[in-house]
């Protein structure tokens, strides 16, 4: 019998194989800051690039960010919009169009809402057209009532708009339900992975000595990694509650927040907040479990993948398909439940260190098989064979993606 991972996996597939033709792929994206979308097209973009299957041009809507760099250091083309205000949309709309007139890409694939709407509309005032538009869906279902009232609005035209692009691939099934909820009614879908860099996010156990002393955890504390930004999304507010509980029980334990703004969280005295690090592969490797207390609009999230692979077990709440990426190797909980967020973490710090030791292995196994860079890089190859291949289209009807 499949598991619901190979069922997920299975049920998406489209024809293998490598762009034999190449051709070039202009990725646009809001921006290119720390995130799990950013993080996963610039892993594909540059390993695409490496292996010369397509050549790939990224526009990013707002200027800057940490991932240009690492971008055109692999000889990459990268375009900044300067949208940094809703009176600057028509200039940056211009520069889109006038863009892909020159670079005719023959494949426009977009990163999140505000790039879905803007590269649509530019491809068809461009003459790129709509048949080579792919949409990305890195989400599943987020609280509106929490995003600004633009967002809403492009969501609800995106929802309109549809049925227009060549496909719309997600990271996760919860992604494609929610938004089929919202509305969305495609030519077809399509699974494109979260993928990471396995050499790079491994176990270490010189670096986690290493990171433990500089954090100050001695050998008998036990650590929990939180690697997300201040957000209501990733609810740290019911992750502090859960803290204050098992603090109150099991004294050797240490909370470790790591992301954008954590350093204004309020203060507890076993929890120290690091703030954005750009560390993180190492920092996960001084960790004894990693948690995810995200209250809504996960996809397949990246974190638990990255502490997955570099053998940390987690603990996650049962949000988009956290679940499914986890299975045996963490333990699930519903959100908004400090109560259930710090007993399943008491669990985990009452267990045998071999036994966590075996959850930390299965989890790394579950990344090797199905989160690997190699694997997400040949699902992107398999992506733009449905465009830049059309005589492949009749295979991938067979394989549950509209002709």
């Amino acid at each position: 019998m499949l598991t619901r991972r190979e069922q997920f996996v299975r049920g998406t597939e489209a024809p293998a194989g490598s762009p034999e033709e190449g051709g070039t792929v202009l990725h646009v994206i809001t921006d290119l800051d720390r995130g799990g979308a950013e993080a996963m097209l610039v892993r594909l973009v540059v390993a695409a690039q490496q292996r010369g299957s397509v050549n790939n041009v990224v526009v990013s809507l707002l200027d800057g960010g940490p991932h240009v760099t690492r971008l055109r250091e692999a000889g990459i083309e990268v375009h900044s919009l300067g949208l940094d205000r809703f009176t600057h949309l028509p200039g940056a709309f211009i520069k889109l169009v006038r863009l892909m007139r020159q670079v005719r890409p023959d494949l426009v694939m977009t990163w999140l809402y505000h790039a879905d709407l803007m590269g649509t509309f530019a491809a068809i005032m461009s003459g790129v057209g709509v048949r080579r538009v792919i949409w990305n869906v890195r989400c599943s279902n987020l609280d509106f009532t929490r995003c600004a009232w633009t967002t809403r609005r492009i969501v609800s035209v995106l929802s309109w708009l549809s049925p227009l692009p060549r496909l719309v691939s997600v990271n996760s099934k919860a992604g494609r339900r929610a938004h089929e909820t919202l509305g969305y009614r495609p030519q077809g879908w399509m699974l494109l992975p979260n993928g990471l860099d396995v050499e790079e996010y491994r176990p270490d156990g010189r670096d986690r000595v290493l990171v433990r002393s500089e954090l100050g955890l001695d050998a008998t504390t036990f650590a929990v990694g939180v690697i997300a930004r201040a957000d209501p999304q990733k609810d740290h507010a019911t992750l502090l509650e859960a803290a204050k509980l098992v603090s109150a029980r099991c004294p050797h334990i240490r909370f470790v927040l790591v992301g954008r703004n954590t350093d204004g969280l309020p203060r507890l005295d076993r929890v120290m907040a690091l703030g954005e690090r750009p560390d993180i592969p190492r920092l996960l490797r001084g960790m004894d479990v990693v948690v995810l207390s995200s209250a809504y609009g996960e996809g397949t999230p990246n974190v638990l993948a990255e502490a997955m692979a570099t053998g940390v077990p987690c603990v996650t709440t049962d949000v988009g398909d956290a679940a499914v990426l986890v299975e045996d190797s963490g333990l699930i909980i519903s959100p908004r439940n400090p109560e259930e967020l710090a007993g399943a973490i008491e669990i985990l710090v009452s267990e045998a260190e071999q036994a966590r030791s075996l959850r930390g292995q299965r989890a790394r196994e579950t990344i090797l098989r199905w989160h690997s860079l190699e694997h997400a890089t040949t699902k992107y190859d398999e992506l733009c064979n449905i465009v830049l291949h059309p005589e492949l289209a009749k295979r991938s009807a067979e394989h549950g993606v509209a002709a």
